[in-house]
């Protein structure tokens, strides 16, 4: 995946998980900055990767992919370093 197409996909990954408008999210969205993305629904976004991935995520991974960027890169590099 480019990595316009895995900003695109971060967006409504975190869209859907957290239930807010995809136009609301923005590359700057973390969990320790965003109100809506608290560790239960960090659950809830790992799911949708792991659905957009077709594996299951690693601990060290669902505890890494916590911003929009980490989420970005790890669509770019094809989900594949687990």
């Amino acid at each position: 995946m480019d990595d316009s197409q895995a900003r695109a996909t971060a967006k409504a990954v975190l869209a859907r998980a957290l239930d807010v408008p995809m136009e609301s999210v923005d590359e700057s969205w973390s969990i320790s900055t965003v109100e809506e993305w608290d560790s239960l629904s960090h659950l809830a976004v790992i799911a949708e990767l792991e659905v957009q991935s077709g594996r299951a995520l690693s601990i060290a991974e669902i505890q890494e992919l916590s911003t929009f960027v980490e989420i970005a890169n790890f669509l770019t590099r094809g989900q594949s370093d687990g």
